[in-house]
Order: C-alpha cells, then sequence, then structure tokens
C-alpha cells in the first residue's frame, strides 16, 4: 500500500480498541480508529455545496469525490467495521451490475489489512449486504446477490422478489401500505 495517510482534525486519543485495527490500515487512517459496538453510521460524498448525487447519472458518487483514493479506503474501512451494508435499490442500478459492497472491492489496496480486521473483530469474511427497495425494481441477476442479500421492501413488491431472488437472499417486508417515509 503506497497511499498517503490521511490527515486527522480531530482526536479523541488513544481507545480501548487500538490494538484491533492492523498496522497497516492505522497508518493509512493517520491514527487508531474505534467504532465500538452497536453502531450505525452513514458515509457520502459530497461536493463543496452539499450535492450528495447528481440524479440519475451512473457514479455520480465517483464525479463529485473524483475517485479519492482517500475517500474509498475511507469507505472500505467503515466497511470492513461494518455487519452490514446498507444500500438503496436506485444506487445499485446506477452503479451496476458489476459493484459489489464489499472493503476489498471498493479499495483493492488495503484487502489483506480489511481482512484481518474483520478476523480481530470476529466478524464474516464479508458484510452483510442489506437492499431497500420499495418497488423491487433490482436486478437479480446482480453479481452483489450471489451472496445473497438482505432486502427490504414494500408488502407489494416482497412476493414477486421473494420469487426471483438468489435462494441465498431474504426479504423482509417493513412497510405495510403506507410508503416509505
Amino acid at each position: 500500500m503506497a497511499a498517503l495517510p490521511l490527515e486527522r482534525l480531530f482526536d479523541l486519543g488513544a481507545s480501548r480498541g487500538d490494538d484491533m485495527i492492523p498496522a497497516d490500515l492505522v497508518r493509512l487512517y493517520g491514527g487508531p480508529l474505534e467504532l465500538p459496538s452497536p453502531r450505525l453510521y452513514a458515509n457520502f460524498v459530497s461536493s463543496i455545496d452539499g450535492v450528495v448525487a447528481l440524479g440519475h447519472e451512473r457514479n455520480s458518487g465517483s464525479l463529485i469525490s473524483g475517485k479519492s483514493q482517500a475517500d474509498r479506503f475511507v469507505m472500505g474501512l467503515l466497511r470492513a467495521f461494518a455487519d452490514a451494508v446498507f444500500v438503496g435499490a436506485g444506487t445499485m442500478r446506477a452503479e451496476g451490475k458489476g459493484a459489489l459492497w464489499t472493503p476489498d472491492y471498493i479499495y483493492p489496496a488495503a484487502a489483506d489489512g480489511f481482512a484481518e480486521l474483520r478476523r480481530r473483530l470476529e466478524l464474516p469474511p464479508q458484510p452483510q449486504l442489506a437492499i431497500l427497495t420499495a418497488s423491487g425494481e433490482i436486478f437479480v441477476a446482480e453479481r452483489a446477490l450471489e451472496a445473497g442479500a438482505l432486502v427490504l421492501t414494500t408488502e407489494s413488491a416482497a412476493p414477486a422478489l421473494k420469487a426471483r431472488l438468489p435462494a441465498a437472499s431474504r426479504v423482509v417486508v417493513i412497510e405495510r401500505g403506507r410508503g416509505f417515509s
């Protein structure tokens, strides 16, 4: 990994989980990082004026970030800590059929460090993929679905999804008739 470390703007100091993160990831991150459990965090790239997405533009996050390697590393590190990665169906469609939501996919240079972190945290090799879809419009032959996914959807979309998704996937109805808000 030849990337330069990030510059940290604020540091809380040493944490009890400092020894959990492999040294190469600590170096790239610019210091220790701990995300105690239970945790929920969100990661978005935005332009300086706060734009997060460019409508239905494919790979709008990459257009905004300029495919920054630092951004991709942090995204991979957050995914390495995660039990699940939550993705909207629109994002899945925009990213294309080959995309994965795994630490090593987004930043391959740190794949070994991400895998070691997940081992130390006693997590499965990859985080669970969770997809939110109101309409059920997802491409079921999607590469990301091969290992299965947790698909959160509406009562009306659930039956068709259950019939179409790979067997390793699970459909959960989280809305009954009112739509998502």
